[in-house]
């Protein structure tokens, strides 16, 4: 399946489907859950560590318009006792997320519009369809097609048409992140190897105090700990024995 026979659109299957009085909205079908997991190893992840590309139910997308949340994609509008109702097309989406930088916060409205996604938004890429605009679960097909986008096609609605309307901050965000994410393996590396030297030299310690006389020199803690367990534990079991014979003399001098 090459890229051409992705529908970047919702494509009307040239049946009443879309129009039916029967058609409602309804929870999303299941399909296998390694297709959002392969997906989101394949596109990667964006700074706020949300995937660039996911696979969403039509009837479950909604934003804010006027205040009021709306469905994203609807299909069908209409009103009853004043109250405006619709209806999404039965479709899965795909999305993919577009830098909040892009979004434009500082003229948003937030009566309006609802709150700001400082995180970004995701935007239409795809509709999961057949060729004719028939219903279609996401499968390995899709998935390898998805995998195999161009470049700029999973990517324009990120940096604009052109790469060079990319500002600095978004540009940079990748590398900073990779450098950080270098920089934590390297402590985590040095922070076990310290700890790894730490309790090497506390194992030899006790080795060489353990064939030292006890005369003349400071009691090894490891050992005192260790005896003082044993010693607990030998108490514990002493006082249960003493109850027992207890017991056992209360029992027989009842009979």
């Amino acid at each position: 399946m090459s890229d051409e026979k992705l529908v970047f659109h919702i494509q009307n299957p040239g049946t009443n489907e879309f129009s039916s009085r029967r058609l409602v909205n309804y929870d999303a079908p299941l399909y296998p859950k390694f297709i959002d997991e392969e997906l989101t190893l394949a596109v990667g992840r964006d700074r706020f560590n949300d995937p660039f590309m996911r696979i969403v139910w039509s009837q479950r997308l909604y934003r804010i318009v006027n205040g009021k949340q709306m469905l994203m994609h609807p299909c069908q509008s209409y009103t009853r006792g004043g109250e405006l109702y619709q209806i999404g097309y039965p479709r899965f989406i795909v999305q993919q997320k577009m830098d909040p930088v892009f979004v434009g916060l500082d003229t948003w409205d937030e009566s309006l519009q609802g709150a700001k996604p400082y995180t970004g938004v995701y935007t239409f890429l795809a509709c999961v369809q057949t060729t004719s605009g028939g219903y279609r679960l996401p499968d390995r097909t899709l998935l390898e097609a998805l995998k195999a986008l161009d470049f700029n096609k999973r990517h324009a609605p990120l940096y604009g048409s052109h790469m060079g309307e990319v500002p600095e901050e978004a540009k940079q965000w990748g590398v900073q992140k990779m450098l950080s994410d270098i920089d934590i393996a390297e402590q985590k590396v040095r922070l076990e190897q310290k700890d790894k030297m730490r309790r090497v030299l506390m194992e030899n310690q006790r080795r060489i105090f353990s064939k030292l006389p006890n005369e003349g020199r400071a009691k090894d803690p490891y050992r005192e700990s260790q005896k003082l367990k044993e010693k607990f534990f030998l108490d514990q079991y002493t006082k249960r024995e003493k109850e027992k014979q207890v017991v056992k003399q209360i029992v027989l001098t009842d009979l």
